[in-house]
């Protein structure tokens, strides 16, 4: 089964861009544009499932607030959705811990190479994350490589 999963940036461009487009270049989204969440939305389509990691499940969550902090209405709403049918994978940390790249990415992103390793599609909005594990031989597609804005 062919499955993907959204770097955190993406899937909150994801999340947030399909409840409210307006706020698409604002908060949290300020590298993004519409066309980037209509080309998010065609790539997407093309995945039978989706996986990720608590690591990012947990940082997407923190950034997409609760409450009255939400980014827009509904989006703690959207993201349960995404969880409940997601295939969430648990890395444990200290299996990243001795690997080259976790120092300089974190758990979150190093959680991202385990998924890769399993034949996920990794698809980030990162330059230099993207070049980083291009270095180290990870699969993973560049989100803005990918998407060809004309201005």
């Amino acid at each position: 089964m062919k499955r993907l999963v959204l770097d955190t940036n993406l899937l909150i461009l994801w999340i947030v861009g399909n409840l409210d487009p307006a706020r698409i270049g604002g908060r949290r989204l300020e590298a993004f544009e519409i066309a980037h969440l209509e080309w998010l939305n065609q790539f997407t389509g093309q995945f039978q499932g989706y996986v990720s990691t608590p690591n990012i499940l947990t940082e997407a969550s923190n950034l997409i607030g609760s409450g009255n902090q939400q980014l827009c209405k509904g989006a703690c709403d959207a993201l349960a959705e995404y969880i409940s049918v997601l295939d969430e994978v648990y890395v444990p940390s200290a299996s990243m811990l001795a690997e080259p790249y976790f120092a300089k990415l974190g758990l979150a992103d190093a959680s991202l190479v385990a998924l890769s390793r399993r034949g996920d599609h990794v698809l980030t909005a990162d330059g230099p994350l993207y070049g980083l594990f291009t270095g180290y031989g990870v699969r993973i597609h560049n989100f803005l490589h990918e998407v060809q804005i004309t201005r």
